[in-house]
């Protein structure tokens, strides 16, 4: 059975969203580069099989190999830092 990849784009508060699939990480990541602001609230995307991330975005490398509910649980509990790095 073939991995399968997606777009995953998270918020501030945890909340997230599942964009673009392929069985390519390299595709995923041609898909993010041209999205432009269509998941402008869900601003940290990063690259994840069913369960699990697979590549995160500069300064949020520490969530690879990381479950989504785990990061899902890192935001929520860290939303005012989350909004900081917008800045």
């Amino acid at each position: 059975m073939k991995t399968i990849y997606s777009a995953i784009c998270f918020a501030p508060d945890g909340e997230h969203v599942r964009d673009f699939y392929s069985n390519s990480k390299e595709s995923i990541s041609e898909e993010i580069e041209n999205m432009g602001s269509r998941w402008f609230f869900y601003p940290f995307v990063f690259i994840a099989t069913e369960k699990t991330i697979v590549e995160a975005p500069n300064y949020l490398e520490f969530l690879n190999g990381k479950r989504i509910k785990t990061v899902e649980r890192f935001f929520k509990e860290n939303e005012d830092i989350a909004i900081e790095m917008l800045h």
